[in-house]
């Protein structure tokens, strides 16, 4: 075990949130070639975005819906419900462990404010959770009204921008566990100084999400950027975490 400052953190641990990172990407990439089937193949949805979900998620009006939904002929109606039914099933609760995995690290650091930044991060994750849940719920409310009403199309936009404004704020909060180190590696030690790099590109990739994904919440086709940001750093988070544990522990 690694103990930092009277902080005892088992490399086991890092293994494990590492499975769990491996499994958000293997469903993440599993639900993308699924819904990529819906979208459109040239030019944007209502809202300027190019994913069908996401276009819904954060719809403003019934037109809208019924555009997104069927606007080329073809009706999605289906295969939104079974976006959410098969594929957001096993997606929610895998990054919803993935956060609080995060978090508990996190809180084992010798970081200023590490347990309370943890803590917020662990409520943040479960906030995103949360309103995922009840996004999703509208989004089948959308699918089933023929046409939605102006008030389910406002819910729905509500939970999926405080789903939104959860997640990023979640990335943000996790960013310093990647970034801050006691001390850098010289260049010589190869494997620690690849990981403490590895580490500081992850915590930018966080950090980068957070701030565009919050820039999102006006400009909303943002998101779609912050999303490629917040994935771009996890096979590398995966693979730091399992197969060197222990030199990610170091300097901390």
């Amino acid at each position: 075990m690694r103990s930092t400052e009277g902080k005892t953190i088992d490399p086991l641990l890092v293994r494990v949130v590492g499975l769990l990172t491996v499994l958000v990407i293997l469903i993440g990439v599993w639900m993308n070639g699924a819904n990529r089937k819906m979208d459109p193949e040239s030019g944007t949805l209502p809202g300027g975005f190019g994913s069908r979900v996401l276009a819904l998620e954060l719809v403003k009006s019934p037109a809208e819906a019924i555009e997104i939904l069927g606007g080329d002929g073809r009706d999605y109606r289906e295969a939104m419900r079974e976006s959410i039914w098969k594929d957001d099933f096993f997606f929610i609760p895998a990054y919803g462990m993935l956060y609080l995995g995060l978090a508990v690290l996190f809180a084992r650091r010798n970081f200023p404010w590490a347990v309370w930044l943890a803590l917020t991060a662990a409520a943040c994750g479960l906030g995103t959770v949360v309103f995922d849940l009840v996004e999703n719920h509208h989004i089948l409310l959308v699918c089933d009204a023929n046409p939605p009403t102006q008030e389910i199309i406002d819910s729905l936009y509500r939970a999926s921008l405080i789903k939104w404004a959860f997640s990023f704020t979640t990335a943000a909060l996790l960013s310093p566990m990647f970034l801050w180190r006691r001390n850098f590696p010289a260049v010589s030690n190869r494997l620690a100084f690849i990981v403490a790099v590895g580490s500081i590109v992850i915590g930018l990739g966080l950090l980068g999400s957070g701030i565009t994904g919050f820039a999102g919440l006006y400009d909303h086709p943002l998101i779609e950027r912050s999303l490629g940001l917040s994935f771009l750093g996890m096979p590398l988070l995966a693979l730091i975490f399992l197969l060197a544990p222990r030199r990610f522990l170091e300097g901390r």
